[in-house]
């Protein structure tokens, strides 16, 4: 029987986190190992399609170009390479044009509401994030006895995993989906 796809959606912190450790040629970490999932398309728990969305990509390149004062040609041919993995990974999605749906999940910050759309409206497994700060509260349950990891549970998708890229990529190596 072939193993479930894996619907992973990765907030841009965990992209800026695996830029930098590549620009300083440390390849041994969770953002890393996260992203190397995504572009090859599978890791131990099965084959991994990525969840991603053309506002995280502008976003991205936007960040990469601001403070990190990258060439924005190179930050473009970087997002397209992304936008390509999505479309070149196991189900074949291409990056979500989401329009709407603004301000009517429960996070204050804007940009932490556009992902977690994207990861609903994709129904990803996973979104993974450093930024667990704002899954607090209606709908976000804790997940086990993790404390860095929630399920959000929307009231018209499937429940959604929310966790640190370190507990992520140990899953994800380990041949676990997390599950609500």
């Amino acid at each position: 029987m072939p193993a479930r796809l894996i619907r992973l959606c990765l907030d841009l912190n965990v992209w800026v986190a695996a830029f930098l450790a590549d620009r300083r040629q440390r390849r041994t970490g969770s953002s890393t190992s996260l992203v190397d999932a995504v572009r090859v398309g599978a890791c131990t728990a099965g084959p991994v399609q990525l969840v991603v969305s053309v506002g995280m990509l502008e976003r991205l390149q936007i960040v990469l170009v601001r403070n990190f004062r990258l060439d924005p040609d190179i930050a473009m041919t970087l997002t397209a390479t992304i936008e390509a993995i999505a479309a070149a990974g196991p189900a074949g999605d291409h990056p979500y044009l989401l329009l709407g749906g603004t301000g009517v999940l429960p996070l204050r910050d804007e940009e932490d509401r556009h992902v977690l759309e994207v990861a609903v409206a994709g129904h990803a497994d996973v979104l993974a994030t450093a930024n667990l700060d704002d899954s607090t509260g209606t709908n976000f349950e804790p997940l086990g006895n993790l404390t860095r990891a929630v399920v959000y549970k929307p009231l018209t998708a499937p429940p959604l995993v929310i966790a640190h890229p370190d507990h992520v990529a140990t899953w994800l190596r380990s041949g676990i989906v997390p599950s609500p």
